[in-house]
């Protein structure tokens, strides 16, 4: 299980750190936690941030631009390892069958579900653009990918267009529910009063 703490739909900081104090989340905060397999070597953490496109209307052009929301999907990659174009999306295609709105249930969804290079036909359909942080479009095709060995996972965007979500379930990313410390409780005076006699 991993712990983290997503500011701006993008995983902001892990919470594994057993040093790390509670007292460091706030209020507001919005955590999410991942469950990941354990791998044998050492991992590289490849975090999918969704986003959406919003058309700026004080533009006359109406350019389109792509606006991030959600919560972002969380993957590993065994370290030193060669990594395509083709395994970044099959990362995302296994991710996302479940979500599938044509699946019967959750059961049929995790039987469907894809091995690491076989394609499902249904993901298949969805016409996902994946970019990486230098705005540059990752192909399906066997060309290496770089992922960085970071502390914090390697950001890739996914951009969703409008036939794409209609086919996904993504009610459960949309939104985090917030975290609220209580304050505790206000100190009381302790007053004593001495009768002298």
């Amino acid at each position: 299980m991993y712990r983290s703490k997503i500011r701006n739909h993008k995983i902001y900081r892990f919470l594994d750190d057993p040093v790390l104090q509670l007292s460091t989340i706030s209020d507001d905060d919005r955590l999410a936690v991942y469950r990941l397999p354990k791998l044998e070597k050492r991992a590289n953490y490849i975090q999918f941030v969704h986003r959406r496109e919003d058309l700026d209307h004080a533009n006359n052009n109406s350019l389109a631009s792509w606006k991030p929301y959600g919560v972002p999907l969380l993957a590993q990659i065994p370290r030193n390892e060669t990594v395509t174009g083709f395994d970044i999306h099959e990362l995302v295609h296994k991710m996302l069958v479940p979500m599938l709105r044509n699946q019967d249930s959750p059961q049929l969804a995790a039987q469907n579900s894809p091995s690491l290079h076989s394609y499902n036909t249904d993901s298949s359909k969805l016409q996902l653009q994946l970019i990486d942080d230098s705005n540059t479009v990752i192909g399906k095709l066997n060309d290496s990918i770089r992922v960085p060995q970071s502390s914090l996972a390697t950001i890739f965007f996914i951009n969703w267009s409008k036939e794409d979500m209609k086919k996904i379930n993504t009610d459960h990313l949309e939104y985090l529910p917030e975290v609220f410390m209580y304050a505790p409780p206000a100190k009381r005076r302790i007053i004593c009063y001495y009768v002298l006699a």
